[in-house]
């Protein structure tokens, strides 16, 4: 009798027609996490006089703004914003989002929904956002991003966070999460 040798067995054509789709979805998925939409990295800094020994001397020192907003297209034009909030009780975490711009209220506020993805392909809108955040890990020179935050609403995002996008932050990994509700908080921490 000879060995399977671990291979599956397939006894009939829709059994391997459906392993035949398996793989293309997860050759899908992987694609669009390599092919992110188009963005412009406009991350900004501020100066700021500090004088943190007892020498009494200040200087100046470059360091983020408390937020950064970047601003993204799908390619049927569905404009969403990524961006990522200072705490401002300790200027070491930071809080990432990410959504559709419903409106824009003209005085540089945007109504945005975090839950609501519309473009029919949340991978490549999860490659961009993996692609501004290790892009803003990077551009933080200083350290200053010590902690991250992103919050989601249900099991299904909060499973596709973990799965997908969270492995993909650079220099981060997951400390734990906060469960409130329906809303789920997944804390990262800078490892290197």
């Amino acid at each position: 009798m000879p060995k399977n040798f671990g291979f599956p067995r397939f006894n009939n054509y829709d059994s391997i027609n459906n392993t035949m789709k398996s793989f293309k979805k997860i050759f899908q998925i992987h694609e669009s996490l390599d092919n992110p939409y188009s963005w412009k990295n406009t991350f900004q800094t501020e100066e700021i006089v500090d004088d943190w020994d007892d020498s009494g001397d200040e200087y100046v020192k470059d360091v983020l703004q408390p937020v950064q907003i970047i601003h993204f297209k799908t390619d049927t034009g569905i404009p969403y914003i990524w961006y990522a909030k200072q705490n401002r009780y300790n200027n070491e975490y930071w809080e990432i989002a990410f959504g559709v711009v419903e409106k824009d209220n003209g005085d540089g506020s945007f109504a945005t929904n975090i839950e609501k993805t519309g473009s029919g392909n949340a991978f490549r809108v999860f490659a961009t956002v993996i692609e501004i955040t290790n892009s803003f890990i990077e551009f933080d020179d200083n350290y200053e991003v010590r902690n991250l935050t992103i919050s989601s609403k249900g099991n299904n995002r909060t499973s596709l966070y973990k799965k997908h996008l969270i492995p993909r932050i650079e220099n981060f990994e997951m400390s734990h999460e906060d469960v409130e509700g329906d809303t789920t908080t997944l804390h990262l921490e800078r490892i290197r």
